[in-house]
Order: C-alpha cells, then structure tokens, then sequence
C-alpha cells in the first residue's frame, strides 16, 4: 500500500512513478510529420522563442482591429457549440427517454436507472438516455443543456450575425476588386468602342524622350514591389507548410495521447471493478463490520461506565471517621492527593488513550461498512459509467485519429499544388510585369515592332489579376481573422470549458488543464473518497501501542492495590495509645475500640454505664470513655486513638474494596458494581486483548490483501491520470495555428493586397506606353516639324 496524500498521489511524484511503472509512455512526436521536417516539442519550441515577439506584436494588431473581448468569443463559442450540437443530432438523439434495448440506456445492473423528478422515464416504464451533448447525465429533475430559445438565438449568431462580423474585412478588397472592374469596363468601352479617352492611335505629333521615359520609370518602379510582394509572399508558403504540419502534429499527438491515458486509467479502473465485489465480500467474512461495530461500542461505553463508577467512588472516600467533621478539633482525615488527585488523572488519561484506540479501530471499521460494504452498488455502477465513458472516449479519439491521418495524407498529396495555388496569383501579377516589359523593350527598340501590341494584353490581363487579387485578398483575410478567432476560443477552452459547455467532456478539459482532479470530472470522486482516507485510517491502527494500554492498567492497578491507610493519618494508632495508656493504664491497641475491658469489666453492661447501652458501636467507646475518664486530657487522649484507629479500619476497608473494583481478587465490591465485571484491569485486558486481535487477525491481513489490493488500484487510477502532454500539445497547436497560419494568412493577404495595389500604376503606365512607343520621336522629326507640334500637356 501506499501513503496517501494530496502531493504523494500527483502525477510525476514518486509514489506516482512507481506505481505507473506498466503504464504506456506518452507520445512526445507524431509520425505525419515528413522525416524532414522535425515536429518534436523541443524544436519546435526553440523555433517559436525566435519570433515570439513579432508574433506577439502582430497578435496585439490583430485583436485592436478585431476589437472583441473574452467575452464575447466565450459567448460566441458557447452559441456555435450549441449550434454544432444540434446539428450532429437527430430528433431521436434529443429523446430523454429510451427503450431498455436501446444501445443509449441507462441501466442500473439489468434494469432502468430511476431517478426522481419531474418526467423522469422510470414511471413511463422507459430508461434515461445517456449523456450527450444535448442531455446532462441522468439526476434529479434532468433538463437539456441548452433551451430551443437558446438554440433559436445560436442559429441566428452562427448563420447571420457571426457572419457579418467578418464583413468590414473584406469591404477594401471587394470595393477595390469591383472599382477596378467597373473602371476597365468603362475604359473599354469607351477607347475601343467610342474611340475615346484619347483614342487607340498615337499623337500624330509624337511623344518626347521625357514623355517616353516618365512611364518607364514609374512602370518598372511599381513592377519591382510586385516582384518583391511575390518573393515575400513565397517565403510565407513555408510557413504556412510547418503551421499545416505542426497543427496536424498537434492533434495527432493529443489523440495518441489520449488514447494512451485513458488505457492507462482504464486498466486500474477494470481493476477496480472487478475486485470491489471480493473485497466486499472478504471484509463481511473476515470482519464482519456491523457485529465488530457493536462489541467496541459496548466495550467502549462500559469502559466509560467503570471509570466514572470508580471517579465516583473516589470522590466518595472520606472524610474518616465516617461522620466526623473537617474543621473540628476530632480526628477527621481526607484522601491524600496521591491517592485522589494524581491516581484519577492517570486513569482518565489511560481511559483517553482506550478511547483514542478505539475510535482509530473504529474508522476503519465504518469506513469498511459504510464506504464500502453499503455503498457496494453505487460504486460500481459509477465505475460502470466512467468504464463506459472512457471507451467512447477512445473509441471517438482512434476515429478521429484516422480522419486526421486521411486529412494529413490529402493535405500531403495536394501541397505540391498548394504551392502552385499560392504562387500562381503572385506569379501572374510577375507575369503581367514581364509581359508589359517585353513590349516596353521591343517598342523602345522600334515602334513599329508588332510586340508594342503586348502591352495591351499586359494592362488586361493585369486588370484582370488586380480584379481577383483584391477579392482573394478580401477572403484571405477574413480566413486570417477566422483563424485569430478560432486562437481565441482554443484560449477560453484552455481558460474554463465549462463556462462553455457543462458537459463531461468539458469537466475533464478543464480537470487536465488546471490539474484538478479527474476522478471528479469522470463522475467517481464521491464514490471512491474513501479510499485516501482509509489508507491513513489503516496505517493509523497499525501503529496504535495496544500493549502500552495493558502497562498502563497493570501499573494502575499496582498502585491502588500499594495504597494503604497509614499514608491517611499524622500519627499511627500505636503512638496514640500510649499516649491514652497514661490515663488508663491498662488501655492497649487490642482493646481499644473496647476501653471498659482495659477496667476490668468484660463487657460495656458489665461497666454499669447504662447511659451507652443505645449508643452506636462506634460512638458506645467514646461514651463509656466520657463516663469514666476523671480529666479532659484522659477522654482527649483516648479519643484521639480511637478515632485514628477507626479511621485507619474505615479506611481500609474502603481501599480493599477499590482495589477489588480495579484488579480484582476475593474481596468484596464498592456500592452499585456491576456483579458481572470482574473488575477493571482484567474488562479492560480483554478489551485490548480484542482489539490486538482485531489489528492482527483481521485487519493486517485485509490491508496486506484485498483491501490493500484495491486501495492499490485506487491509487494507480489516479496517478494514471495524468495529463501533462496536453499543454505541450496545446503549445504546440496554438504556436502552429495562430502564429504561424494565421501571421502568414495576414502577410499574404497584405502582399497581395499591395501587388494588386502596385499592378495598378503598371496597368496605366502600360495604357500609356502602348501609345507613346508608337509614337514619332521628336527628337527623330525635322525641326520644322517640332516647331509647329502640339504641346505636351494636351498629348496622351
């Protein structure tokens, strides 16, 4: 058995450690990643500390324009877990009651579980049906998790209002898209149709070398950022490459890992289960907890009985002589400290340490009885439960597991066109510079040169890329703030699941991430409780010092039985009478209590004293004596020895029957003793007795066999639960997602907003070179010519 307690029982403790020794080790990689690329959480740490911080800044500018708090993404989360909820569902998933047949009923053993409530379908002769995402597991007066209002209110935010949130995102890129469209139909229209905006043919005065140049410039300036955004932007497909990578890492790792624990859980769990019957079983055999309950209680409280018969009894010792008066000038004694004060502390503290015996004894026995031998079907049908949850827990983990690895596998097959996706846009907008500057050179090379005409289908086609470019701009950014999005609920999930969702599966999230315990979160904390502090409990009586209980009691009982009465009195009687023998010269210790025979008479009638024939046989003695002592100091004297020897008989009888009372022997008892105990020391012996052999027979080998056993399992179920891997798959997937797929979505999304940007000072500086290239030189024409040319300003 182990030691039980709260740092003991964590996992990665010691205790932890040896007792998952058989466990399955966790995954620290995935095996999607190509063997190229490393996924493991180290190297992927050490890349994520190289650009935390521009991560982190660009984050800071991505939730400013967001503009939403914790808040609203926790209600935006709950509203589509709603939604998503019920549309897995079918209107028969959302049926509280079932047929006892039915795969989703809920069964205590072979029949129905009943709980009370309103609606419940035990009265309806139906079964409850398990827990899904809709319905809480069965309880009192069982509702849905969410309402048809909420539902109402989740369709509207999931189908309309979430929606619209992304719509000033994409507004740029849309309005620029459809300007651009709008502008290059009109421009056509009216130059190849209407012959306007200056017409297809070039000035017939022709076009300077200025005139010329200026375009070039601005042509070849603006197609160099076209070139560069496409050069960035392709550095930012490798990013996205080991973001894909990392996340698909990410899941697949939390899904084998999960697998892993719940394996590992399920094993001592199975344990659990299929020794709770034995155990029980064994402990009514070898303990019998309800009978061994009632003889400690009755050895207990008639422990507690005789020691406030014996206090009262000591209370109850003197004064002696009986009758005589404290404060008088008579001889009158009272019982010495030692006696009455220290001998009773001693035996309550004896009585306390039974008591303390006895009540450690005790809590193993109840808990054993009432943990355990009563609460025996609760238990198990709790560990029935968490057994059942766990394999839908697997069983969903390896199926999705396998819809990772196909998704992983089409992610692999199509990332060669991925990359021609990605860079077809970017290499059409390059394209469209190439093709313009094909024309450019052929035209500044001679403007007759049919490739001057390239140039028209340069400004087109870039057109065209500039038209789609803003649009997939627009979408890609709103999949960038999608994503940031998706960075915030994984956050609240990580934060409180269930604030999001009350469910099992949010209680264990929530227990993994925030290390609380999940044995409550799988429904068995209450039903195992015991377990922890019946581990202490056994212990505890192990390590009771029974046979310093029976010292105790023996030393006591010799120190009663060594009380005697010449420890009550100054002086002893001997001393007295020789004192009175100098009145009554005849008087001795034998014929004290009868002083008329130290007067020769044989008797007190005999004496004559008449007045003392009614006298009590104590008090006759100091009668005669008043009678016959001629002087004060004669009846003082006498009087004195009497009394001391009458205190002394009193007082030793009154010791032997104590002694009786406390150790036993022939003698007689004190008042109101039970006649059936025959004395304390030897009830409480066998009450030790008993309970040595209860630690010894019954308890250890309980503790050293099933219960031992069980409590073991209990203990390996918990340190199995151990869920450390998840904040490093968490790591990993949030640094996967939101830093790298979502900063590389942005940064593409800018780039190809930019190259649209900069194809549209290419596209006109290409509307304008088409005419101008073949165009007359001026510096070419007869000076005659050049005089008499138009101005430039009024040329196109």
């Amino acid at each position: 058995m182990t030691s039980c307690s709260a740092s003991e029982l964590l996992p990665g403790s010691a205790t932890c450690l040896t007792l998952t020794t058989q466990n399955d080790a966790f995954a620290t990689s995935s095996t999607l990643t190509p063997a190229t690329t490393s996924t493991s959480l180290m190297s992927f740490a050490q890349d994520a500390v190289s650009t935390q911080g521009a991560t982190t800044a660009a984050f800071e500018r991505v939730d400013s324009v967001r503009g939403h708090s914790d808040t609203w993404f926790r209600n935006s989360l709950q509203a589509i877990a709603i939604y998503a909820c019920d549309t897995m569902l079918s209107v028969s998933d959302k049926q509280r009651c079932v047929a006892r047949d039915d795969p989703s009923a809920v069964l205590n053993g072979t029949l129905c579980l009943r709980v009370g409530g309103d609606g419940n379908c035990f009265d309806q002769g139906l079964c409850e049906r398990a827990a899904n995402c809709y319905w809480p597991p069965p309880n009192v007066n069982r509702t849905p998790y969410y309402t048809e209002a909420n539902l109402r209110a989740a369709s509207a935010w999931v189908t309309t209002a979430y929606p619209k949130s992304f719509v000033p995102y994409a507004i740029p890129g849309v309005f620029l898209a459809s300007l651009v469209l709008l502008v290059t139909v009109v421009f056509l229209i009216l130059r190849c149709g209407c012959d306007r905006c200056y017409g297809t043919r070039p000035h017939r005065h022709g076009y300077t070398r200025a005139e010329r140049l200026r375009p070039i410039l601005v042509y070849g300036f603006f197609a160099i950022g076209v070139v560069l955004c496409a050069v960035f932007a392709f550095t930012q497909n490798q990013i996205i490459t080991k973001g894909v990578n990392g996340a698909f890492s990410a899941v697949d790792m939390s899904l084998t890992n999960l697998q892993t624990m719940t394996r590992n859980v399920d094993k001592p769990l199975a344990h659990v289960s299929s020794t709770l019957n034995t155990t029980v079983a064994e402990i009514q055999q070898q303990l019998n907890p309800s009978s061994t309950r009632a003889w400690m209680n009755d050895n207990m409280t008639t422990l507690w009985t005789l020691r406030a018969h014996l206090q009262f009894s000591l209370a109850n010792l003197g004064p002696y002589p009986i009758g005589c008066s404290l404060g008088s000038s008579d001889v009158c004694v009272t019982c010495p400290p030692a006696l009455c004060d220290t001998f009773p502390a001693a035996f309550n503290a004896t009585v306390a340490a039974f008591n303390q015996s006895h009540t450690s004894m005790q809590a193993v026995v109840n808990t054993m009885y009432s943990s355990l031998q009563l609460s025996q079907t609760t238990i198990q049908a709790a560990l029935d439960g968490a057994d059942t949850y766990l394999a839908s827990v697997q069983t969903k983990a390896a199926t999705t597991q396998a819809s990772v690895h196909t998704a992983y596998s089409a992610f692999t097959t199509i990332s060669i066109a991925q990359v021609a996706a990605l860079m077809a846009a970017f290499g059409l907008g390059v394209a469209v510079c190439a093709l313009g500057l094909v024309g450019i050179v052929a035209g500044h090379c001679s403007r007759k040169s049919c490739l001057v005409r390239v140039l028209n289908g340069a400004w087109v086609w870039g057109a065209t890329i500039c038209i789609g470019g803003f649009a997939l701009s627009a979408a890609i950014l709103i999949f960038a703030m999608l994503g940031n999005d998706v960075c915030h609920y994984v956050s609240v999930l990580r934060d409180n699941s269930t604030s999001v969702w009350p469910g099992q599966a949010s209680e264990i999230l929530h227990a993994c991430f925030h290390n609380t315990s999940l044995l409550s979160a799988l429904g068995i904390q209450g039903e195992l409780a015991f377990s922890c502090p019946l581990e202490q409990e056994l212990q505890a009586s192990h390590a009771l010092p029974l046979t310093a209980l029976v010292t105790a009691v023996t030393n006591l009982s010799q120190t009663l039985h060594a009380a005697n009465a010449s420890a009550w009195v100054a002086a002893s009687p001997a001393e007295l009478v020789t004192q009175a023998a100098v009145y009554t010269p005849q008087l001795t210790l034998d014929n004290l209590p009868r002083p008329w025979e130290a007067d020769g008479h044989a008797s007190l009638q005999a004496s004559g004293q008449s007045a003392c024939y009614f006298e009590s046989t104590t008090n006759a003695p100091r009668c005669y004596m008043s009678k016959s002592c001629n002087s004060a100091a004669c009846y003082a004297t006498y009087v004195a020895a009497y009394d001391t020897y009458l205190a002394e008989a009193q007082i030793r009888t009154a010791l032997d029957q104590l002694d009786t009372d406390f150790g036993g022997g022939s003698g007689s008892h004190t008042a109101g003793w039970n006649a059936s105990i025959p004395s304390i020391a030897e009830f409480a012996t066998a009450y030790v007795g008993n309970l040595t052999q209860l630690q010894t027979s019954v308890l250890a080998p309980l503790q050293k066999g099933v219960v031992g056993v069980l409590l073991g399992a209990i203990d390996t179920t918990t340190c199995s639960m151990d869920c450390a891997w998840l904040d490093a798959s968490y790591d990993l997937l949030y640094d996967s997602v939101c830093s790298n797929i979502v900063g590389a979505l942005l940064t593409i999304a800018l780039c190809l907003f930019l190259m649209c940007f900069f194809l549209l000072p290419v596209i006109a500086s290409a509307i304008v070179l088409e005419k101008r290239l073949r165009g007359l030189r001026k510096e070419e024409r007869p000076k005659r010519l050049v005089q008499t040319a138009v101005p430039p300003s009024t040329q196109v």
